[in-house]
C-alpha cells in the first residue's frame, strides 16, 4: 500500500508541473501577441486575420485556444495550414522564472524575438524586438 501511495503521489506531482506549464505556455504566448510592437503587424480588422493559428512543432505539442483577445488563436498541424494565417514557434525555453520565446510570422515575413520573467503577477515582457526581413 505504501508503495501505492508514492506511485500515486509521483504521477499527480507530474500531473500538476505539466498543467503549469501548458498554462505558463500560454500566458506567455499571450503575453507576446498582446504586445503593442507585434499586434500593429496581425491586422486583426484585415479579413482573413482574424484568427491566428500557431503551428505544432517540438516547442508545441499540446492544443490550445486564445479566445479572451482581439484575434482569436488556435494549434493546428503544418498539413492543415495552407494560406491561412498563421505563425511558428522557433524558439521556447522556460527556465525557472525567464522564459525566451522567437515567433516567425510567414504572412509579414517578420520573427519576433522576446525575452519574459514571471512575478507574482504572471509573464511579463522584459525585452521584446520585431526582425522584419
Amino acid at each position: 500500500m505504501r508503495y501505492f501511495c508514492i506511485i500515486f503521489l509521483g504521477i499527480w506531482i507530474h500531473s500538476c508541473n505539466a498543467q503549469e506549464k501548458s498554462n505558463d505556455t500560454l500566458s506567455i504566448i499571450k503575453e507576446v501577441l498582446k504586445h503593442r510592437e507585434v499586434k500593429k503587424f496581425l491586422h486583426s480588422n484585415i479579413k482573413g486575420r482574424d484568427t491566428l493559428i500557431v503551428v505544432k512543432n517540438n516547442f508545441i505539442k499540446e492544443e490550445f485556444e486564445i479566445k479572451n483577445y482581439d484575434i482569436y488563436v488556435k494549434t493546428s498541424i503544418e498539413s492543415h495550414i495552407k494560406n491561412q494565417n498563421y505563425l511558428e514557434i522557433k524558439q521556447f525555453e522556460i527556465d525557472g522564472k525567464y522564459a525566451k520565446l522567437a515567433l516567425f510570422y510567414k504572412l509579414e515575413n517578420i520573427e519576433i524575438l522576446s525575452t519574459l520573467y514571471k512575478d507574482t503577477n504572471g509573464w511579463k515582457i522584459e525585452d521584446i524586438s520585431v526582425i522584419e526581413f
